[in-house]
């Protein structure tokens, strides 16, 4: 708006008209205030968190439906659904300013048909996500008859191995020729099966 000012002289007839003209400076915030998928709040959403690694249940083919909430009501946010599962959708936040962004990534994988064991923290992949080359350790050398497999989305298995021909604790892999996307690793003997995801960027 504008104020205006207006200076009378001394004389009664010279006068003056000074005016301000006030301007509100457009939000800069491009930030989430919610974010829902199926129509449910992100467990543990905060705004300034930008990715969301969720396991959707064994047998989900359908990309969960997302939604977004800005903190600031003339900020904009589009929402690019992942293709496939599993996949990535994507929420570009624009702010009122029109240049400031901020990119919310929500990762999506699915859980397999494989029986999961704990194996009391004895198995660790790293790093995680992954150029290529990984570690897998265990809290003790190999005494059993254990194998690797890694599968791609598909199910498909692309590698496998047995690890007991080794009899240590800490195997190294390079898996670079892969192409970049989620993969499961499985470490299984008869008895017992451990499954984890392996990103590889």
């Amino acid at each position: 708006g504008t104020t205006i000012i207006l200076v009378t002289a001394e004389d009664g007839t010279t006068e003056i008209t000074y005016e301000v003209n006030f301007t509100v400076a457009p939000n800069n915030d491009a930030t989430l205030s919610d974010l829902k998928i199926n129509g449910s709040s992100v467990s543990g959403f905060n705004s300034s968190t930008l990715t969301y690694d969720i396991e959707l249940s064994s047998g989900t083919t359908l990309v969960p439906a997302v939604t977004a909430t800005t903190n600031d009501i003339n900020a904009e946010a589009v929402v690019t659904d992942a293709t496939a599962l599993p996949g990535t959708t994507s929420i570009l936040v624009t702010a009122e300013d029109g240049t400031t962004e901020e990119t919310y990534e929500i990762n999506f994988s699915v859980a397999t048909g494989f029986n999961r064991f704990d194996l009391n923290g004895e198995f660790a992949m790293y790093p995680n996500p992954t150029n290529g080359e990984i570690t897998i350790s265990f809290e003790n050398k190999i005494k059993a008859s254990w194998k690797i497999e890694v599968y791609n989305s598909l199910g498909s298995v692309l590698y496998t191995e047995d690890l007991s021909n080794f009899y240590k604790s800490e195997y190294k892999f390079d898996f670079s020729n892969f192409a970049k996307g989620i993969y499961l690793v499985k470490i299984s003997n008869k008895d017992d099966a451990v499954v984890k995801q392996l990103i590889i960027k």
